[in-house]
């Protein structure tokens, strides 16, 4: 999946006067090895008539006849195009050009356009990094929340769309919206919902449902489900395509990512992972936990929720994973190098998080540590202040904020052009113009 992807047409980036010139050059090329063929063919007709007269004068066959055939010889009856003898001529000729063509190809294929490639890559990554610049920091920090509709429209129980909706988005640029059991009556309903709450959206939204919901997998296209959560490493052999025939429009969530307890060994104890030296279980333990990472991107996981489980076994580190920079950029990041992959935290409005820590602290603790979303905070606002004050302050550097940007909307935004992304960042910074004259 971190494969990747550019949109962008080549012909476009290449200097058409480039261009002629190079085709220019082909057919002199191409020219030139006719002449030379041409050249060999006579002198070898030459090598063998020359031969054949010696032959017959050495033999006593040598007569006035042959020396007038071998006169009224004309060479210019094996060059392509002479009246006399059209066909062998064509047929020469036809030779000539298939040798040359197939030449030609060859000389193609050699010309790959590796620093068109580069070019467009890097144009397409700057066209990225206009699109977050064009963001206030208050759509920034938004962006990286995924909350309930409750906190930020105010209400309970939300089961329509409507101006409280309107005025929440217009608001709160929030990353992704998730709906619970409250927010679903039936599948029409719920559809309905959706449409008019992604109508009123000012970047594209993830839209997904905790697993207290009853909707089966299938219908997730048709209600306008993105974000497939828990998913496992199987489950791409299981997935049927969704009604518009395209795999690729869902966000693929995995299930929280820890050392699972069935590998932790019995007998460990605090004393077998302070010492990385002596680190044979240490080491079969990352080993284990990094074929199952590895396991859910070759599933086409796209995001990967981060539990508040302590990694100790795998980091040294007591603090929860959620909030342990150790194991977010120390070894995701760094050690293990998965550069792209969206890391979210768990749901942070569980009683082991909101018991300890107000929204404001679990949120800047998790992106500090290298969270690039934060999952469902008990207090949106709360929480969303708190990261904006702590940019502000430089707790956090904003290009933490930014990077972790990048990598949703590079996500996000997969499919797109260098041109529709520049289209969307121009819009965008006429709308955030137009809201702050007003």
């Amino acid at each position: 999946m971190e494969d990747n992807k550019y949109y962008v047409d080549i012909d476009e980036l290449i200097d058409p006067e480039e261009e002629e010139r190079r085709l220019q050059r082909r057919m002199r090329r191409k020219k030139a090895r006719k002449r030379s063929i041409m050249a060999l063919i006579f002198v070898l007709l030459f090598i063998t008539l020359t031969g054949f007269t010696l032959v017959s004068m050495l033999t006593g066959k040598f007569s006035l006849a042959s020396i007038r055939n071998a006169a009224d010889f004309n060479f210019e009856d094996l060059i392509p195009g002479h009246t006399e003898e059209p066909e062998a001529s064509e047929e020469l000729e036809d030779a000539l050009e298939d040798l040359l063509s197939q030449e030609e190809e060859v000389i193609v294929s050699d010309e790959t356009p590796a620093l068109v490639i580069a070019e467009a890559e890097k144009e397409y990554e700057e066209a990225l990094e206009n699109f977050v610049s064009a963001m206030t920091l208050e759509d920034k920090v938004s962006g990286l929340f995924i909350v309930s509709p409750e906190t930020i429209i105010g209400q309970k129980n939300i089961t329509l769309a409507g101006d409280g909706t309107r005025k929440a988005l217009g608001l709160y640029a929030v990353g992704g919206i998730m709906y619970g059991k409250n927010n679903y009556k039936n599948d029409a309903q719920f559809k309905e919902m959706v449409e008019k709450t992604r109508s009123f959206e000012r970047y594209p939204l993830l839209i997904g449902v905790t697993g207290e919901v009853n909707i089966t997998r299938d219908k997730y296209a048709e209600l306008g489900i993105n974000m497939i959560m828990n998913y496992r490493a199987d489950d791409l052999d299981n997935e049927t395509e969704n009604s518009e025939g395209s795999k690729d429009e869902f966000y693929r969530v995995s299930g929280e990512f820890y050392l699972p307890a069935e590998i932790k060994s019995d007998d460990a104890d605090d004393t077998a992972v302070q010492d990385a030296s002596d680190a044979s279980v240490d080491l079969s333990h990352l080993e284990k936990a990094r074929n199952e990472l590895n396991d859910l991107i070759a599933a086409g996981v796209d995001i990967i929720e981060i539990t508040h489980h302590s990694e100790e076994l795998l980091t040294q580190d007591s603090l929860p994973a959620s909030r342990s920079k150790a194991f977010m950029t120390d070894l995701i990041r760094n050690e293990w190098d998965y550069k792209d992959i969206i890391l979210l935290t768990a749901p942070m409005n569980v009683p082991g998080v909101t018991d300890y820590y107000d929204s404001a602290e679990s949120s800047v603790a998790a992106i500090k540590a290298g969270a690039d979303m934060i999952l469902l905070p008990e207090n949106f606002l709360e929480a969303r202040d708190g990261v904006v004050s702590a940019v502000q302050r430089g707790v956090i550097d904003e290009d933490r904020i930014n990077h972790a940007l990048k990598r949703i909307y590079r996500r996000r935004l997969r499919g797109l052009s260098t041109e529709e992304i520049n289209a969307l960042t121009e819009k965008y910074k006429n709308d955030n113009g137009n809201e702050e004259n007003n």
